[in-house]
């Protein structure tokens, strides 16, 4: 009569492996269409509020551009002067209105510079918001949908006003004026 202890069944080393190999690959395919899923949702929910967050993301060495290409509804991610792959983004249905201070205090529209595409073609540029490695970013107003978005060049986040007028406003233009009398050139 066998004992009960030859009865037993177990794994065999291999067929453990097998297992373990497995669960490795299900577990490396989730992770990655998560990781998908989330980049996915991340570029959907950009909006020009949360434009220096999503940018910050990418911890740039030196840059993360934001570059939006006429007629505005395509948009691309550069970090540290190269390309994002496989990220394009919507976040304008046309072209917006952006607007710097001079050093008088008044508004002037902003004319972005073309840019050379990769296959040498020149592509106009309708829209760009660079942030620096030090969190510092682009300043200056943007009008779009009926609101101005205020975007200060240090930490405070994007400010939204209704007009125009009430954002230019707001905009800091104690940098820009002279200071000293001998600054003016009369």
């Amino acid at each position: 009569m066998p004992s009960a202890s030859s009865n037993k069944k177990g794994f065999t080393l291999f067929e453990l492996m097998i297992v373990v190999l497995l669960i490795g690959i299900i577990y490396g395919v989730f992770v990655h269409k998560l990781s998908q899923k989330e980049r996915g949702s991340a570029k959907d929910t950009v909006t020009l509020e949360s434009l220096k967050t999503f940018l910050s993301s990418f911890s740039p060495k030196e840059e993360a551009v934001l570059r939006c290409f006429t007629p505005c509804k395509t948009c691309r991610v550069y970090r540290d002067g190269k390309q994002v792959d496989d990220l394009e983004i919507s976040l304008f249905e046309e072209a917006p209105n952006v607007y710097t201070s001079d050093a008088y205090g008044q508004l002037r529209r902003i004319e972005f510079t073309p840019i050379e595409g990769e296959k040498k073609q020149i592509m106009d540029v309708c829209f760009e918001f660079i942030l620096f490695e030090n969190e510092s970013s682009s300043n200056y107003i943007v009008e779009y949908n009926k609101k101005a978005y205020l975007f200060d060049p240090y930490l405070k986040p994007v400010e939204v006003y209704d007009s125009l007028d009430v954002a230019s406003a707001a905009f800091d233009k104690s940098k820009l004026l002279p200071t000293q009398k001998r600054s003016y050139n009369h």
